[in-house]
């Protein structure tokens, strides 16, 4: 049984180094929820930071902890910080001239303007919206998979490796333990998932679901703006965020993992 308290602390540690740094290493997560949490953080005051910035630990905390501390998640859905948040995600998408949308909220906004106007109907869609859509060059799945297969190998080397059309699995040794990557790569929703497990010796243990904007409560892991011009520096941070996953047993509290394993 991990130690939610303790890995909260953990964890709130971790998200304050990260604000320290100007989130630099969040800001490069191609996931809009991710950017809508640090421009919505970045608005408050600092007692809303601080408030803002304990909820999303002990929802990273609770989440990475596995099934056993899935119970618990309903508690932070109700502390006010979050609740706001919760209200900020939906409501407050409006603020932003394009409202944070995905890769591929964007491809449906241009295929509508087409069909609108292939059928000769008014066009249904914000014209700027179109404009917009339109300068996107999101990135497919074919080249995903020629990106991060090569990239995948490159961290573990050697690792097994299973990739079809929509899901990747790989599998070795990285920072001393067994580590697995789960990545969906064939969502309607996001470009690219991915989940990390590590298995651990030394403390022996185990982190399920992981990843670092999931241990921060930033975001699920779910990369949904993909394009052109970060393809490079997405495929380049997966690796380091895979890495960050990997180091945590060495990191946190004793306490913490998740028991090992049988066998």
């Amino acid at each position: 049984m991990s130690d939610i308290r303790k890995l909260h602390g953990f964890l709130r540690l971790e998200f304050e180094v990260e604000a320290r740094s100007g989130f630099a290493l969040a800001r490069r997560v191609p996931d809009m929820r991710v950017k809508h949490f640090l421009d919505y953080y970045a608005s408050l005051s600092a007692d809303a930071q601080d408030q803002l910035a304990s909820a999303a630990a002990l929802r990273g905390a609770i989440w990475i902890s596995g099934e056993e501390g899935a119970r618990d998640l309903p508690k932070v859905n109700e502390l006010p910080a979050w609740k706001a948040w919760l209200h900020e995600s939906v409501a407050g998408a409006a603020r932003d001239l394009h409202y944070y949308h995905t890769v591929q909220d964007l491809r449906a906004c241009a295929a509508q303007a087409k069909a609108d106007i292939a059928r000769g109907r008014p066009v249904s869609v914000p014209q700027d919206l179109v404009d917009y859509a339109n300068t996107i060059r999101g990135i497919k799945t074919p080249e995903l998979r020629k990106r991060v297969g090569p990239a995948m190998k490159r961290l573990f080397e050697p690792a097994l490796v299973s990739i079809s059309n929509r899901f990747g699995n790989y599998d070795g040794m990285l920072c001393g333990s067994r580590v697995s990557i789960g990545l969906d790569l064939g969502s309607r929703y996001h470009q690219l998932g991915y989940q990390v497990a590590v298995d651990s010796t030394d403390p022996p243990g185990r982190l399920t679901r992981a990843g670092f904007e999931m241990a921060l409560g930033l975001g699920l892991g779910h990369w949904n703006f993909i394009v052109e011009e970060n393809i490079d520096d997405s495929i380049a941070l997966l690796s380091e965020l895979v890495r960050y996953v990997a180091e945590l047993p060495r990191r946190i509290p004793a306490g913490c993992l998740q028991e090992a394993r049988p066998g």
